[in-house]
């Protein structure tokens, strides 16, 4: 962590994210400041309900172990899909408190949509037993490419009339807290990175499902790109038999030959009524000839295209997620041909992983977005300082 000379609020706040139940003698040897001054830190972030402290006192002497205060506040954690909607109350460790979800995919109606959202974030905010502490920030999950300097949606294939549409300052309005919105492939990796695999340095995450995207973290950080498009496996080009003209406008994109929504239009094409990928499941679990030939055909080609990732980003882990993931046949081939394709340095220690964090994921990464912005430096600083 960067610091100034003099340790701030905002920076000590942070060694007590980093190092959870540390003492105020441990924080005074850490940061070469006398036990006076940290005194005074500390009780500056206490009064303002960043700090708790914990622990057994001694000879009269107060409690000297310090976490955060997980009661500071809650975020609305929110995933707005092609298929479906979460929306998660998480605290500020990142425990998930409430979850709901909803059949309702986001619309090109854009203000039908964000009204329908607000009506559900206020019915998981009510959904909270007890006193409810004050919502401090807002994430959001969506399948599009979000610029990350502009917060501008860019080319959207799903959301065509939200192009260029900055939604944070809409959904600001709402509560008037802080808002962050990126794309889901990204924050199903930070979500699945930061609660269930926070040892992995690189990772790859894949999102499997009705569309394709992908999340990546290097050096325990995700990685956005320049402008925030990192990721967008779901245009690469793929050679298969099941082509499809995708919304982009190509007919060789992995995403539109192979995802869910293709497969199950091969299958309907063949006769079967499947509408959904739990549709899909259920047919490929009862051994349905033409899901195993479909499947296992998509899984060789999303391996083989992911073993180009690998052997360009070399990660320890590749965690597979979205509904597809569910499916054995799909990710038996799509490891076979990974395993096939990479190159040996690069598959030496890798590991092939199914999701931990599941259906959060781009819930959990929402929220750690929320909660690490509102937990910087300068945000405390500003806070507490004035």
């Amino acid at each position: 962590m960067t610091r100034s000379l003099a340790w701030t609020p905002g920076e000590i706040f942070q060694l007590v994210r980093e190092n959870p139940a540390i003492s105020r003698s441990e924080l005074a040897r850490q940061t070469g400041m006398s036990p006076t001054t940290v005194a005074s830190r500390i009780d500056h972030l206490l009064e303002r309900g960043y700090l708790s402290e914990t622990g057994t006192a001694k000879a009269g002497r107060r409690p000297r172990a310090l976490t955060v205060n997980a009661e500071w506040g809650i975020v609305i954690a929110a995933h707005l899909g092609s298929r479906h909607t979460r929306v998660c109350i998480v605290d500020m460790e990142g425990r998930v408190l409430t979850v709901e979800e909803y059949e309702v995919a986001a619309s090109d109606d854009i203000d039908a949509t964000l009204d329908w959202l607000h009506e559900r974030f206020e019915d998981s905010l009510k959904a909270l037993p007890g006193s409810r502490p004050p919502l401090k920030g807002i994430g959001l999950s969506i399948p599009a490419p979000v610029d990350s300097r502009t917060g501008k949606l860019v080319g959207p294939t799903l959301l065509h009339s939200w192009n260029q549409v900055a939604m944070a300052p809409l959904l600001e309005s709402w509560y008037g807290v802080p808002v962050i919105i990126d794309n889901d492939g990204t924050l199903m990796a930070l979500g699945e990175h930061r609660t269930a695999r926070s040892s992995s340095r690189s990772l790859l995450y894949l999102k499997l499902g009705a569309a394709f995207g992908c999340g990546i973290v290097t050096n325990g950080e995700v990685h956005r790109g320049h402008t925030g498009g990192a990721g967008e496996i779901g245009h690469m080009p793929v050679v298969t038999s099941f082509t499809r003209t995708c919304l982009c406008g190509r007919d060789d994109c992995l995403e539109a030959c192979l995802g869910g929504t293709a497969i199950i239009e091969h299958l309907r094409e063949r006769g079967h009524t499947v509408a959904t990928t739990a549709g899909l499941v259920e047919l490929v679990a009862g051994a349905d000839p033409d899901a195993l030939e479909l499947c296992r055909a998509a899984g060789t080609a999303i391996g083989a295209s992911v073993a180009v990732l690998v052997d360009f980003l070399n990660p320890e882990t590749v965690v597979l997620g979205g509904r597809l993931s569910l499916i054995e046949p799909l990710t038996q081939n799509l490891r076979a041909a990974l395993y096939a394709r990479a190159l040996p340095l690069s598959i030496s220690e890798l590991a092939i992983d199914t999701t931990i964090t599941a259906e959060n994921a781009s819930c959990l990464g929402a929220a750690w977005t929320i909660i690490d912005h509102l937990f910087s430096v300068g945000s405390v600083n500003a806070d507490v300082l004035g």
